[in-house]
């Protein structure tokens, strides 16, 4: 009997304490899942962090065209001819081994990969017929549409989840400083930027990212309006600019500020030329607002204030002067009116050119 309520005893006990075990691993659980709502609601950048990448089916067969030849678009004029209108891409094409196909799997997990490693919100991917397998991503977490290059419709929804501001801007392929438009919201729960009153040019769409406070704005979109640029820029048809020497490069920006009335910009600054180099470091062209205090304290020493920084990269300067004359942001930096001194610094990435430009103004 003794036994008995002894043996009883010690399986209640162990049952007992089996049960308070489950709910302390539950309330674990339980306290864990909250605590982690609570840092969402307070933060709610560590919520957009780990959200998944989206796949863009809509873009798949416009990409697999050019691809499958053996190369990425990136300007802006190939891309519009495939009718895509994303910016900032940034892509892979991976060939097989000893003949063997990639598994599906590897390759989409190559694109959230590189997706997550370049902040950017949306991917796709495909296979060629020999067996080659390509991804792309972009920072746009959805699309752009548009018939006639006149009104541009974009889903709503991503920028307010993805950007804190977003905004839309204009600049006229012959000339002018940057005009922001208006985006009116239809009842598709859509945003349109009606272009039709205005001349040949280009349009963006720039969105101030909500995840990461160190990022600065960066252009979703550009896209022409109406029979937008042309593959010419001003002053660039004399022959010393096919040079390609940084020098010549300099004497652009100050014709096509002198187009606008403006002066040129004294450069050779030893501490903006240093601090451009230093900006110049990553290879990337997302603009990282942590280096702006670092800057300052360099550039403070020619008794000089940051103004703010363009990063464009391209295969050629040809390249560069298109995209700086072409994209709105940019121009508007290169035609500021408060700017007075230039820092610039072009490195090689491979095949391609990476120029950074960083436009300051003498403190008074």
């Amino acid at each position: 009997m003794k036994v008995h309520q002894i043996c009883s005893f010690k399986l209640f006990s162990n049952y007992w304490n089996l049960i308070n075990l489950s709910s302390l691993i539950n309330h674990s659980i339980l306290t864990t899942i909250f605590v982690l709502l609570g840092w969402f609601f307070l933060y709610p950048s560590l919520a957009l962090a780990v959200i998944q990448p989206k796949i863009r089916t809509d873009l798949a067969s416009a990409f697999r065209k050019v691809v499958c030849n053996s190369y990425i678009p990136s300007h802006p004029l190939d891309l519009w001819k495939l009718g895509v209108y994303e910016s900032q891409i940034s892509g892979k094409i991976f060939k097989p081994v000893k003949n063997l196909g990639l598994q599906e799997d590897f390759i989409q997990v190559q694109a959230i990969s590189n997706a997550r490693k370049n902040h950017h919100h949306s991917f796709a991917w495909g296979s060629c017929g020999n067996n080659s397998s390509w991804i792309a991503t972009f920072p746009a977490g959805g699309r752009i549409s548009t018939t006639d290059r006149q009104l541009y419709k974009m889903a709503k929804k991503p920028l307010d989840t993805y950007c804190r501001s977003y905004q839309a801007d204009y600049v006229s392929a012959a000339s002018g400083q940057k005009k922001r438009l208006a985006m009116r919201q239809n009842d598709n729960y859509e945003l349109e930027v009606d272009a039709s009153n205005l001349n040949d040019g280009t349009l963006s769409i720039s969105c101030l990212p909500k995840a990461n406070d160190w990022q600065g704005a960066t252009t979703w979109f550009l896209a022409p309006v109406k029979n937008g640029p042309s593959v010419k820029v001003p002053f660039t048809s004399n022959s010393y600019f096919f040079e390609k020497t940084k020098e010549n490069f300099i004497k652009w920006i100050a014709q096509v500020r002198a187009s606008e009335g403006l002066a040129p910009l004294k450069t050779g600054d030893i501490n903006l030329d240093s601090a451009t180099k230093s900006l110049a470091f990553s290879n990337g062209i997302i603009h990282d607002r942590r280096s702006k205090k670092m800057v300052q304290e360099i550039i403070s020493r020619s008794n000089l204030q940051i103004i703010g920084e363009n990063r464009v990269k391209g295969r050629s300067y040809m390249e560069l002067t298109w995209l700086l004359w072409n994209s709105p942001k940019h121009r508007s930096l290169l035609l500021s009116k408060k700017a007075t001194h230039l820092g610039i610094h072009v490195k090689k990435i491979g095949p391609l050119k990476l120029a950074v430009l960083l436009s300051a103004s003498a403190k008074p």
